[in-house]
């Protein structure tokens, strides 16, 4: 009989652990979430940061072999990303992974052909990229990070010498020209996080350009829409000229959303794919 008892007390006192247990899920486990904040990655074993989504319209990690020129776009767009002349994988030039892509400030870019998916429009955007100098340009010279220009409109970011500025230019609408400058000397040898934000602080009409997640200059309240290029795109130079001498990695472009809207931590690993 006593058995029987103590049987039915250890059943008993079973329940009521599994009840805490439940209970202490529901009460804190959400409060545990919201101070984590967003969860930009899931752990799958791979070492990355911010999952992929359909914003991302455009994202290369240049991860080659040495020398390639073939490069993947991991969006669900998979555009076709080239090399051309000496524009190719170096290791020497990975921020993260296997590889980045080396510029030799002479010639060569990497292009990717015109898409809709580039359209801006009246949306927010987030363009960014990792860069560095082999030799930063001097006054006189100008060299593009991104340049998709077809005359009468276009977006282009680059460094510019001769003002020690970080510039972003895009056609809007009215034929007028949105303009940011960064005011900033960069270090040779040094990386760089360059993003180019619309939507800066909530408001679809601000615009800023941030480096290693510090924001440099903005523009505000504009509110035209930016006229689509129907050019390609080039990336590290333009059509004509304009090379950088030095690298680029982990490029990319996201459409439909501000991927940041104050001051961030620039990336510390490469984009998920």
């Amino acid at each position: 009989m006593y058995g029987k008892h103590l049987n039915k007390d250890h059943q008993s006192i079973k329940l009521m652990i599994k009840k805490i247990i439940i209970l202490i899920w529901i009460l804190f486990i959400p409060s545990i979430c919201l101070a984590w904040g967003p969860i930009q990655a899931f752990d799958s074993g791979i070492d990355c940061q911010y999952e992929l989504d359909s914003y991302t319209v455009l994202q290369i990690d240049f991860n080659a072999t040495d020398g390639s020129q073939v490069f993947t776009d991991a969006s669900a767009s998979a555009h076709t990303v080239t090399g051309v002349t000496n524009a190719e994988a170096s290791a020497t030039g990975a921020k993260f992974g296997q590889s980045g892509v080396s510029f030799d400030g002479i010639s060569g870019h990497v292009t990717v052909p015109d898409s809709d998916d580039f359209n801006l429009g009246s949306g927010t955007y987030t363009i960014e990229t990792w860069v560095m100098f082999r030799t930063v340009p001097g006054a006189g010279n100008q060299d593009y990070i991104y340049y998709q220009d077809s005359g009468a409109s276009y977006y282009r970011l680059s460094y510019d010498g001769t003002s020690d500025s970080w510039a972003w230019r895009a056609k809007d609408s009215t034929g007028g020209v949105q303009t940011i400058n960064a005011y900033h000397t960069p270090s040779p040898n040094t990386w760089y996080h360059i993003a180019v934000i619309g939507g800066w602080g909530n408001d679809p009409g601000n615009y800023a350009l941030t480096i290693d997640g510090t924001k440099v200059a903005n523009t505000c309240c504009l509110q035209a829409t930016l006229q689509d290029s129907i050019a390609p795109v080039y990336i590290g130079g333009a059509n004509a000229g304009n090379m950088i001498d030095g690298y680029i990695d982990e490029f990319r472009i996201t459409k439909g959303i501000s991927r940041w809207k104050e001051n961030f931590k620039s990336p510390t690993k490469p984009y998920c794919e």
